[in-house]
């Protein structure tokens, strides 16, 4: 993934956790490939696949955005190692704008997702709307959104607290 500072100022990391999901994989990939809005950073975590998950996934984001956790690891665990990982905290370029003008926006899908090529547009659209409505820009140093994901209690606390 290349950086893309052709949208906005705001900085997209999508994090795809997968677990056993080759079958799925190829449709979650290309979506995200595809999207009307490009992500600027991709983090991929593998729990513990006994398919051949893992090396798709490093195949399409290349290896150093792509690592594995235990297979007994939850969602929630592997969206916080995720976070903390190099690939999610990469430099992105200013491209023209300060830091307090930007919006850190975190995209978490699972591997049988498959957004649609505007669901990242309209998902940023939709919340920075509502969110701009709340608190004017003064958003937060980095927001969630969810999309195709099977919504879990595990990760509620990333939503309260943000990454561990």
């Amino acid at each position: 993934m290349s950086p893309d500072s052709t949208h906005s100022p705001d900085i997209v990391t999508a994090v795809i956790v997968a677990h056993d999901g080759a079958a799925w994989l190829p449709r979650v990939m290309d979506a995200v490939a595809k999207q009307t809005r490009s992500v600027q950073r991709v983090v991929a975590v593998d729990t513990g696949s006994t398919d051949r998950g893992g090396s798709m996934l490093a195949q399409a984001f290349g290896r150093p955005a792509v690592f594995g956790m235990e297979r007994g690891t939850g969602y929630g665990t592997a969206i916080a190692k995720a976070l903390r990982h190099r690939a999610a905290n990469a430099h992105v370029p200013l491209a023209g704008t300060s830091r307090e003008d930007r919006t850190e926006w975190v995209w978490l899908l699972h591997d049988d997702s498959e957004p649609a090529p505007d669901a990242l547009e309209q998902l940023l659209a939709e919340c920075s709307a509502k969110l701009g409505k709340l608190f004017g820009r003064e958003l937060a140093s980095a927001v969630f959104i969810v999309g195709g994901v099977r919504f879990r209690e595990e990760i509620e606390h990333l939503f309260v607290s943000g990454p561990a």
